[in-house]
């Protein structure tokens, strides 16, 4: 495929107008469609005029031209009027490509929508606005906001003093096709998982010293990965000693712990958590079809699924259970979407989360993006499901955006009222601070002014260990700098 090009001029009053243009293409899949269009666009700003002059070309034809007054606009909001007006240029010239979001980009839509909210008051004012001013469907404005207010309304009884802590597990027992996460797989020597448990203990402890110090409340605790489960039995018996010395079952909070990879499932594990005291768990199927397990690597079969699921299910009914799916997969089309959907409505899951498919660098998938791209079916597919959700009588809770996600479209959060992941929708907020323990963990630090300081820890195991001292000299640097004592 030729790649595109991009003729620019008299872009003085734009600080990136290469990654504006840009962006525009990349909504329409130009890079990745089949039907791939080499365009040129040139964009003239002509600063005496107070207007851009648009005028989009291809093989020398105008396809499009035209002049956008800026007079009456504010000068913060002249570049997103340009990238609006090239992108209707762009819905004018390809009717064929479904950009439901409009240029509204960015992995948490919601934020804005909140901020609306806030602002207008009225749901239909925020509707009209994002419709007008972001160009999106009449169908995910009115989707944007019922999500927004559901989110918020969760979120409406915590405070700034309530913070969530993610415990991340960077190894699994195999690789995904489609997983961009930085997960390993399980190192076969014990040592080597002494020493990485020792050091994710340190980690825990210079955090809680922390949380203590600053009067902060744990409202959530969040075990992930990876697949925190993959540890040997051994092993994994110590990892929950740790989190039993350091998180009291007696403290009331939300605690999820991800066992996404059934293959990695034993009664010893589940009663260990049960022990542990949490009262959420992730049984991740992400598809319900065995010929698409295979495919994406899966080592698992459905009656194992089927077997573990209704184990926790029985054994544990006080725990919220998880399960994921992924719209997009390898080889499936909307029968096989179909079927997976009616199964999860006879287990009934608390929550589903319904992921469309992203080509992530460094996946398999990734090398062969081409090849499974088919919007219209994916459009179905999240109709599909939806309409089941609401026959489940789950409610969407929270959502967000992935870059190169398949169809232009999102992951949603569903949940039967009074079972939504307060974790989830905190995460996504940025309203709350999240301090993040173990290889590739995030912390953000939300300031009292909204500010949000952000600290990663490495994704290499090794570099994790090695550095630990700095690194947890760093995050709390930046704790204290950020965060006030509270009296």
């Amino acid at each position: 495929m030729e790649k595109n090009k991009y003729f620019l001029e008299n872009l003085t009053d734009f600080t990136q107008p290469l990654k504006l243009v840009a962006d525009i293409a990349e909504l329409y899949a130009l890079k990745y469609s089949a039907d791939l269009l080499t365009v040129k666009y040139i964009i003239k700003l002509k600063k005496r005029l107070g207007a851009v002059e648009l005028t989009i070309l291809s093989a020398g034809e105008v396809l499009f031209a035209k002049n956008i007054d800026l007079l009456e606009i504010p000068e913060h909001k002249h570049k997103q009027q340009v990238k609006l007006s090239l992108f209707l240029a762009f819905r004018q010239i390809f009717p064929a490509r479904k950009i439901a979001w409009g240029i509204l980009r960015g992995v948490r839509p919601l934020k804005l929508v909140s901020k609306l909210l806030k602002k207008f008051q009225e749901p239909e004012l925020v509707r009209s606005y994002l419709i007008d001013n972001y160009a999106l469907t009449a169908e995910k404005a009115t989707l944007a906001i019922e999500v927004a207010r559901a989110q918020n309304h969760l979120l409406a009884g915590y405070g700034k003093q309530d913070i969530s802590i993610y415990i991340g597990i960077p190894y699994c027992n195999t690789k995904c096709s489609y997983c961009s996460f930085p997960s390993s797989l399980l190192p076969n020597q014990a040592e080597t998982i002494e020493i990485f448990l020792q050091t994710i203990e340190q980690d825990i402890q210079n955090v809680l010293q922390l949380t203590n110090e600053y009067n902060l409340n744990v409202a959530c605790l969040y075990i992930g990965g990876g697949t925190p489960t993959s540890f040997s039995e051994t092993h994994f018996r110590k990892f929950v000693d740790i989190l039993k010395r350091y998180f009291p079952r007696t403290v009331k909070r939300e605690f999820t712990f991800e066992a996404g990879r059934v293959d990695s499932l034993s009664k010893l594990k589940l009663e260990q958590m049960h022990v542990l005291g949490i009262n959420r768990i992730s049984l991740n199927p992400q598809t319900l079809n065995e010929k698409t397990l295979k495919l994406i690597g899966r080592q698992h079969s459905l009656s194992e699924f089927y077997k573990w699921y209704y184990y926790v299910k029985t054994n544990y009914p006080e725990w919220t259970i998880n399960a994921d799916i992924i719209l997009g997969l390898p080889q499936e089309n909307i029968e096989d979407v179909r079927f997976t959907l009616s199964q999860l409505k006879e287990f009934k899951p608390h929550n589903i989360t319904i992921h469309t498919l992203a080509f992530k660098k460094g996946t398999e998938l990734f090398q062969d993006v081409g090849r499974y791209y088919q919007v219209n079916t994916l459009s179905q597919m999240a109709i599909l499901a939806s309409d089941f959700m609401q026959k489940l009588n789950q409610e969407a809770y929270y959502l967000y955006r992935q870059h190169y996600i398949l169809g232009n479209l999102e992951n949603i959060g569903y949940a039967i009222k009074g079972y939504e992941c307060v974790y989830n929708a905190m995460i996504m907020s940025e309203k709350f601070t999240v301090l993040g323990i173990g290889p590739s963990a995030t912390t953000k630090i939300i300031s009292d002014n909204g500010k949000i300081t952000t600290f990663f820890m490495p994704k290499n195991v090794e570099t994790y260990i090695s550095e630990i001292e700095n690194l947890l000299t760093k995050r709390e640097q930046l704790f204290r700098n950020a965060i006030k004592k509270q009296e």
